[in-house]
């Protein structure tokens, strides 16, 4: 499978390739981005200058400035104080994609992570290292919603596949009705082909949804002309 590399933000079908599997790296732009954020949150503590959750408080605390010994307390007690969750487990596509999500975020240089930190992520999806995520966690303002926004991304990108599959169907089963004498392009030959391998032609009733299934899996895995 493709590897995805960072070096600009990355696109739903790159998100959706990482969640089936793709590999992930950081280009050197991407690492430069991520060292020139954490300089500038180092000049903010240096300097004693607010800087939000990170040299004051959060919330109702925001106005709060936090001595430099109780700093990296703070971004623990913070980092902790979300780190709880209920319910069902994601599934391994989900919680990668979530992972590439983070990753995605931390690389356009604007959080003040160390590099590290995110050559560590990077290294967990390489291994196939997968986290337990619960489905139902925080969504507090003050912090990036990774995990909603990569559940509604995965959401849409399965409805609209359904969506690309259903019209597939349709246009294959309209494409036998067409008159044989008529040229017909090479290219949509070979997708309607291709495609009958798997899903044969509607000469009864059936039910759609293991041909809706199985039309998905063409979309998401062919290289379509």
């Amino acid at each position: 499978m493709t590897s995805q590399i960072i070096d600009a933000p990355l696109s739903w079908q790159a998100v959706a390739a990482i969640a089936d599997g793709a590999q992930l790296s950081l280009s050197q732009a991407a690492l430069a981005c991520i060292a020139h954020a954490k300089a500038v949150v180092s000049a903010f503590v240096e300097r004693r200058l607010r800087c939000y959750g990170v040299t004051t408080g959060v919330a109702a605390l925001a106005d709060v400035l936090v001595d430099e010994s109780r700093q990296s307390a703070l971004s623990h007690n913070v980092m902790m104080s979300h780190a709880c969750g209920i319910g069902a487990a994601l599934s391994v596509p989900e919680t990668r994609a979530i992972t590439a999500c983070a990753i995605n975020n931390f690389a356009h240089g604007r959080s003040g992570v160390r590099a590290r930190v995110v050559e560590s992520l990077v290294d967990l999806l390489s291994a196939n290292l997968i986290p337990v995520i619960p489905r139902g966690g925080s969504q507090e303002d003050e912090i990036p919603h990774a995990t909603t926004g990569a559940l509604r991304a995965l959401d849409s990108i399965e409805n609209f596949e359904t969506i690309l599959a259903i019209e597939l169907l349709a246009a294959t089963q309209a494409y036998e009705l067409q008159n044989p004498a008529l040229r017909r392009a090479a290219a949509t030959d070979g997708v309607y082909c291709s495609l009958r391998i798997s899903v044969p032609a509607y000469a009864d009733d059936r039910a759609f949804a293991v041909d809706i299934a199985a039309a998905s899996r063409f979309i998401r895995h062919t290289a379509l002309p």
